[in-house]
């Protein structure tokens, strides 16, 4: 097939990302940007003639220097000195001669041309192939390239020939079969491209093919709302059509039937989060997760078994009978690790045994009916019950030599389910067989082969998996760069402890700036897990580079060199890493260092502050370095004191000692030691606590409130500083237990845009333990459709504040109705008594007459407001000077009586101040900022300005 042609010689052109030429694997030294610009000029015309006026244009633009021509010339010399002779003179200009296979653009069109050509025959192959070819996509193509608009038009074919070959190649597995592995991505990709209708119709087609018919024909439903309100037209006859064909259950909609058929009985064993949260010791839980996987993987070999799928908490096995599957899941119940403390007593994991045909799929597991009933029953389950179908009911009863006592438990609709079915219980003896009423509304685990795509992301290949998630190479195509996404598995994302901290730490180890910390560039988090995007850095981890070799000394201080700065940047920032080990240590292809995979709220690992990071530190270095006898004995009285009791507490002092250790001179300090704490134009946030002052009395009264009311709201004049007040003032104190038990309550926030009720969902979902199938539509039922959902969302016991800033744009945006239905519902969530949530607004007083037009929601928000006023003069000197000095850093005499007079009676004057105090403390030079330097940027009133026109 055509997937088996390969390069055609060993030199490899690449524009399907950064422009890149390797020999061998080698890659090519190209030059500059100017001499790259040229390379990709002439790769944009292979095989034709790219005259010198063009590369001078492409180079250059409108307005080239005189000796431009001269200098191209010199630029493809160079290249020739790399890529040899296929670069050649033709007359005015040049040509690139290259293999077709040796070229990335060309050989991903000679793959998807003969992908086209296998559908029909062979549609695994012609996806297989397809894969291979969208594989070769490293990013957006020529990204590196600016070529002054001449390489555009070539750019957006080949963007479009991608885009092309996903709906091919969702086509191909579509006909093989391969339904439900290709919904996770499709629903990526119809968020990244809404107007993409074919698309569309392939979600909705997967959809159907898997048994959700409901939600195919939803999907539809909204691409026809969306198209209508967006654009005032009609979904296409082809979309149409499809919509009736579901409707009418279409029997050519069918997939083609697969020869590998066969009968198997399936366990499904998934942890049940009830008893895991009662272990709320990071390390108690490892031990337990660790434990019931030997169990499990033990009884399975013992009892001729099959783990096919491994999804996140939960387990998929095959085995070929059900006396086999029965006999398993009884030793699994008996063995499984028993929760002590509050549970005492519960079981770590449920259980669930049905039989029937299953179909064997390209990645080596089973699809099917079965395999989405056992899902739909094991969620069903308590942790120690085996839940079992009717069928795996009536074959084990069948059965000459049956001994087992099972219990049925009556009809009931699981999810999954399509309709209700009787459901029954195996009693293993010896263990407890009485349980609650079974968690017919509890979302499944998910299936195997779910999630091949994520929000945006294309998971392209797994390359590290924990007891706490899995880590996936990805592609992400809106931004068009390779990423490394982590996912956390659920049973620690849907963790109280973990939905607390995990916003607030996720957002202060993206904020970390380092040329030695692996960037962060997105998190959220929702019931089916926390998720951590990351860059992608190509070179492996240091667990894999010192496998096969020792490291020398000189390398080994450059590691503590760069790890080190990384590590005092984030202990600057009041984070720990928490997990230092030689597998979090990344390597690019230049040989340097990166710390990645911060414990953001997983509450693991050392637990012993900086000090158990430096004592960390010390013991991937004397892995490194293979042990004591590599070490000078100075070196090693260094790493001995780190790894002690009485450790280092100070990065600092461990680098200068290192350094004195082993001869060499003290890094220089990649960044200044004093970060800026000023925000400019934006507002604080959480993560900002530590720099907001002055406003302690106006955050008193708002606890003050609080701790009165359910309905809070903070109204005063734009640019008063409203927003900061609350998410940088308000919250830390109520985290800190300013109000009784106000440290353990779900803390989220929203703006309420045109659609309120579903930026209230996207908020409730980020503190969410379970999902709720249409949320959307159970929010707007009626006024009390959010007490319903946080009491069903959230974990038991817990208490929700919801934090709603511009509370104007309600006004601004969302049409009456619409409005009017949100306020009644946040009415009866702050008033009846059976709910579990409070709410803080932030509102601009100019809209303050809005909300009070509306009757009970005016009534509460009356008895709630709390008056923002500008800060006095006192206030003001505090948030000036107290950021600067907690950072070491001084005003001059002075300087800070001379922003006071400028600012007072400016009415909105806080932004500006913001931006002028953070521009003064970028440019000082020393730790002091001056009044010459203020007087520079213009003061308050100039500092934007000429910032602008600069």
């Amino acid at each position: 097939s055509a997937s088996s042609v390969m390069y055609g010689e060993a030199v490899r052109f690449g524009v399907l990302g950064p422009i890149e030429v390797t020999d061998s694997g080698s890659t090519k030294q190209l030059g500059g940007p100017k001499q790259r610009t040229v390379l990709a000029l002439l790769l944009a015309n292979v095989g034709r003639r790219t005259s010198t006026d063009q590369l001078v244009e492409g180079v250059y633009g409108e307005s080239p220097p005189s000796g431009a021509r001269r200098s191209i010339q010199t630029y493809v010399s160079n290249l020739r000195g790399e890529v040899g002779d296929r670069i050649r003179r033709d007359g005015d200009g040049y040509v690139i001669d290259v293999d077709r296979a040796s070229f990335d653009a060309t050989h991903f069109e000679d793959l998807v041309g003969a992908a086209r050509t296998l559908i029909g025959d062979d549609p695994h192959a012609a996806g297989d192939t397809l894969r291979e070819a969208l594989a070769m996509w490293r990013g957006h193509a020529y990204d590196d390239i600016d070529g002054h608009g001449l390489i555009d038009p070539e750019i957006t074919r080949l963007s479009e020939q991608r885009l092309a070959a996903l709906e091919i190649r969702f086509d191909a597995d579509l006909e093989a079969g391969r339904h439900a592995d290709v919904i996770g991505e499709l629903e990526a990709l119809v968020a990244e491209y809404p107007y993409r209708e074919r698309f569309r119709g392939q979600l909705m087609l997967a959809l159907y093919r898997a048994g959700r018919q409901a939600e195919a024909l939803r999907v539809y439903q909204r691409t026809r709302g969306l198209l209508v309100e967006e654009l005032g037209i009609e979904p296409s006859p082809e979309l149409q059509e499809l919509e009736l064909r579901i409707l009418a259950h279409d029997e050519t909609l069918a997939p083609r039937r697969s020869a590998s058929i066969s009968r198997r009985a399936l366990v499904a064993v998934d942890v049940d989060a009830g008893p895991l949260a009662a272990a709320l010791n990071g390390e108690a839980r490892v031990d337990h997760l660790a434990e019931l996987d030997r169990v499990v993987r033990d009884n399975v070999v013992l009892h001729g078994g099959e783990v096919f799928s491994e999804r996140a908490t939960s387990k998929f096995v095959a085995f070929a009978t059900v006396a086999s599957a029965l006999r398993a899941a009884e030793a699994v119940v008996r063995e499984m690790p028993v929760v002590e403390g509050p549970a005492s007593g519960r079981r770590l994991a449920r259980l669930a045994v049905d039989v029937g045909d299953v179909e064997a799929t390209d990645a080596g597991d089973w699809s099917g009916p079965v395999v989405s009933r056992v899902a739909g029953l094991v969620g069903a389950a308590h942790g120690g019950q085996v839940l079992l179908s009717d069928d795996a009911r009536s074959v084990a009863t069948e059965d000459p030599d049956a001994r087992w006592t099972i219990r049925g438990l009556g009809a009931h609709t699981i999810a999954r389910l399509d309709r209700e079915e009787p459901v029954h219980q195996l009693v293993v003896p010896a263990v407890e067989g009485d349980f609650p009423p079974l968690r017919t509304d509890t979302v499944p685990p998910a299936l195997p082969g779910q999630a091949t795509g994520l929000g945006g992301y294309e998971l392209r290949k797994e390359i590290g998996r924990g007891l706490f998630g899995v880590v996936y190479r990805a592609y992400q195509a809106s931004v068009g760069r390779e990423v490394a996404v982590k996912v956390i598995n659920p049973e620690w994302a849907n963790d109280v402890h973990f939905i607390r901290r995990f916003e607030l730490e996720a957002q202060l180890v993206a904020r970390l700036e380092h040329p030695n910390i692996v960037p962060v560039y997105d998190y959220w988090r929702d019931p089916d897990g926390a998720f951590l995007v990351m860059r992608w850095i190509r070179g492996g981890n240091l667990r894999e580079a010192i496998a096969g070799r020792q490291f020398r000394l000189p390398e080994a201080s450059r590691l503590v060199g760069q790890i080190g700065s990384a590590l005092a940047a984030a202990h600057r920032a009041g984070l720990v890493h928490h997990d230092i080990k030689a597998s979090n240590v990344l390597i690019d292809g230049d040989g340097f260092f990166y710390l990645g995979d911060f414990g953001v709220a997983a509450g693991r690992g050392t637990g012993g502050g900086p000090a158990g990071d430096i004592a960390d530190l010390a013991a991937v270095v004397r892995k490194t370095l293979g042990g004591a006898d590599a070490l000078p004995r100075r070196a090693a009285v260094v790493l001995d004191r780190a790894e002690s009791v009485d450790g280092y507490s100070e990065i600092a002092a461990f680098l200068a000692d290192w350094s004195a250790a082993v001869d060499a001179e003290p890094a220089a300090p990649t960044f200044t030691p004093a970060r800026n704490p000023y925000k400019g134009l934006d507002a604080f946030t959480e993560a900002d606590a530590e720099d907001f002052h002055g406003r302690d009395r106006v955050v008193a009264d708002l606890v003050a409130a609080m701790a009165e009311r359910r309905l809070v709201a903070a109204v005063g004049p734009s640019g008063v500083g409203k927003s900061s007040l609350v998410r940088a003032g308000l919250v830390p104190r109520l985290r800190a237990g300013a109000i009784p038990g106000s440290e353990s309550w779900l803390i989220t926030d929203m703006l309420p845009g045109r659609y309120p009720f579903e930026a209230f969902a996207s908020a409730l979902l980020r503190v969410a333990a379970t999902a709720m199938p249409g949320l959307d539509d159970e929010l707007r039922r009626d006024r009390r459709g959010m007490v319903r959902a946080a009491q069903r969302l959230l974990p038991a016991g817990s208490e929700l504040l919801v934090v709603i800033d511009q509370f104007e744009e309600l006004f601004a945006g969302a049409d009456a109705g619409r409005t009017s239905a949100f306020l009644d519902a946040l009415v009866t969530l702050t008033t009846d008594p059976n709910s579990n949530a409070r709410v803080v607004i932030t509102l601009r007083a100019d809209f303050f007459d809005r909300p009070l037009s509306h009757a009970d929601f005016g009534e509460s928000l009356r008895a709630g407001t709390v008056a923002i006023a500008a800060p006095t003069a006192p206030e003001t000197g505090a948030l000036i000077e107290q950021p600067a000095a907690a950072v070491g850093v001084r005003f001059e005499a002075g300087l800070v009586e001379r922003i006071l007079g400028d600012v007072a009676e400016q009415p909105g004057s806080l932004p500006l101040l913001e931006y002028t105090l953070t521009e003064l403390f970028d440019a000082r030079e020393q730790n002091e900022l001056r009044v010459a330097g203020y007087e520079a940027s213009g003061g308050v009133l100039g500092a934007l300005g000429n910032r602008s026109e600069d």
